[in-house]
């Protein structure tokens, strides 16, 4: 079975994420984000379709993907996950992030946690970070057995 694995990442997280994601799959990863156009969806059986949440959405490019191949991801077998910092809100986020007829059918759904890069901020979200979360340094909730436990999951889906 071969899978692929798309995402669209902020700072980098979500991308992290998936390229371990493919990793333990053996699939393929790519960023929606780098402006080449993405691999033919006829030549996998499964795809998983990753991205950041950023001020409560997710990422524009991940949206348009998702849209753009409505029919053919209704083929597939599905796993979406997302990266975000505010897991009190992880199933809205979920269910936010992707259109609902790909988010009803998925097979594996996950919210895998977030970071901060606090140095790599620029200052308007240095200054939200810290009102909002009272952060000033960077931070992960991301972990190696959330991310496998995904991926185990996409297998036997």
């Amino acid at each position: 079975m071969k899978t692929l694995v798309v995402y669209s990442t902020k700072h980098g997280a979500t991308g992290s994420c998936a390229r371990k994601i493919a990793a333990v799959l053996g699939a393929e990863a790519f960023d929606l984000g780098n402006g080449k156009k993405p691999p033919d969806l006829s030549l996998f059986d499964s795809v998983v379709i990753g991205t950041a949440i950023y001020m409560g959405k997710g990422m524009p490019a991940a949206l348009h993907f998702c849209e753009a191949n409505l029919a053919a991801l209704a083929e597939k077998r599905l796993g979406l996950f997302v990266c975000g910092l505010r897991e009190t809100d992880a199933e809205k986020e979920l269910a936010a992030a992707f259109p609902a007829p790909l988010a009803q059918r998925a097979r594996v759904k996950s919210f895998l946690g977030g970071s901060i890069d606090y140095p790599s901020l620029g200052l308007r979200e240095k200054l939200v970070t810290r009102a909002i979360m009272g952060k000033t340094e960077s931070f992960s909730t991301i972990t190696g057995t959330r991310i496998k436990d995904f991926a185990e999951k996409v297998r036997a889906a």
